[in-house]
C-alpha cells in the first residue's frame, strides 16, 4: 500500500502542476476576451484572483485532495468568467463540460464532484440575478426561461455521474498497474529472481499474474528436481564407471600376470626341450 501510495501522490502531484497550466492558459483567454466589452476589471480581479489561489493552494498542497478540489472549483470559476465576458453566449459554456472531463485525467471523483457543485451553484445562483435584472450573464436572455438551465443541470449530472464512474475505474487500473510494476520490481533483482513475491490480488489483472508467477515457480521448482536427479544419476554412473575402471585395470593386471606366468613357463619348457636334446645328444655320442 505505501507504494501505491507514493505512485498516486506523484501522479496527482504531476496532474496538479498540468491543471495549474490549463488555468494559466484560461486566465490568457480571459484577457482576451476583456477587450470584447470591456471586461478588463473581470478579467484581473476573478481570472487573476482565481489562478493566484489556485497556485497558492496548489504549492501549498501539492498532492493533495485539497488542492484537486480547489483545482476543480478553480476550472468552473474560470469557465464562468468566460462566459460572463462573452455576455452568457451559449458556445462558452462548451467550456464546463470540456473541464470536467479534463478532470478525468486525476482519476479521482472528488475534485469532479466538486466542480460539478460549483457549476450547479453559478447557473442557478447568478440565473437568478440575471432575470431580477443585475449586469450578470448565464445565458444571453433570460426569455427562454429556466428550463434552459435545468437542460444544462441534466447535462452536468450526466457527465458528472459517468466521469466519476470512469474516474473510479481508472484509479483501480492504475493502482493494479503500480502494484504489478512494483511486484516485477522485486522479482527481478540485480543477482537473482525471487518467485515468491505475491501480489494483493486486489484485481483480475493482479490474480492472473499471481497465477502465472506460481506456475512458473512450480515450473522451475520441477526443473530443479530433476536436475538434481539428474545429478545424482550422473553422479551414480561416475560411480560405477570408477568401480568398472577399477575392476578391468585389475583384470589387466591379472591378465599382465598370467601373460607373464605364460611366458616363463614358455622359456623353461623350451629350456627343458633344449636340455633333453643336449642329453640325448651325448647318449648317441657316448655310443
Amino acid at each position: 500500500m505505501i507504494n501505491e501510495r507514493n505512485a498516486l501522490d506523484s501522479h496527482y502531484k504531476r496532474s496538479d502542476r498540468i491543471m495549474l497550466c490549463l488555468h494559466a492558459g484560461l486566465f490568457v483567454l480571459s484577457l482576451g476576451l476583456a477587450s470584447l466589452h470591456d471586461t478588463w476589471f473581470e478579467a484581473f480581479l476573478v481570472g487573476g484572483g482565481t489562478l493566484g489561489a489556485v497556485a497558492m493552494i496548489s504549492y501549498l498542497a501539492t498532492g493533495q485532495l485539497v488542492s484537486r478540489i480547489a483545482i476543480g472549483v478553480g476550472l468552473m470559476v474560470m469557465s464562468s468568467l468566460h462566459i460572463q465576458q462573452m455576455h452568457g453566449m451559449i458556445e462558452f459554456h462548451f467550456g464546463i463540460f470540456v473541464f470536467i472531463a479534463l478532470l478525468l485525467y486525476y482519476r479521482d471523483w472528488v475534485p469532479v464532484v466538486a466542480a460539478a457543485a460549483t457549476i450547479a451553484v453559478h447557473h442557478f445562483l447568478f440565473y437568478y440575478l440575471q432575470t431580477q435584472g443585475s449586469p450578470i450573464f448565464v445565458i444571453p436572455d433570460t426569455d427562454t426561461g429556466w428550463w434552459v438551465i435545468f437542460v444544462h443541470a441534466a447535462y452536468v449530472v450526466v457527465e458528472t455521474g459517468v466521469v466519476v464512474w470512469m474516474s473510479v475505474d481508472l484509479k483501480k487500473e492504475f493502482i493494479s498497474a503500480s502494484e504489478l510494476e512494483n511486484a516485477t520490481e522485486n522479482i527481478i533483482q540485480e543477482d537473482h529472481i525471487d518467485l515468491s513475491v505475491m501480489t494483493s490480488g486486489g484485481s483480475d489483472l493482479l490474480r492472473r499474474f499471481d497465477g502465472y508467477t506460481q506456475s512458473v515457480a512450480s515450473l522451475v521448482n520441477q526443473v530443479s528436481s530433476n536436475t538434481d536427479d539428474l545429478h545424482n544419476s550422473s553422479r551414480e554412473l561416475v560411480q560405477v564407471t570408477d568401480v568398472l575402471q577399477e575392476q578391468s585395470d585389475s583384470q589387466q593386471q591379472q591378465t599382465d600376470m598370467i601373460a607373464s606366468a605364460v611366458e616363463e613357463m614358455t622359456a623353461s619348457a623350451k629350456e627343458v626341450s633344449q636340455n633333453a636334446e643336449r642329453a640325448a645328444e651325448g647318449a648317441n655320442s657316448a655310443y
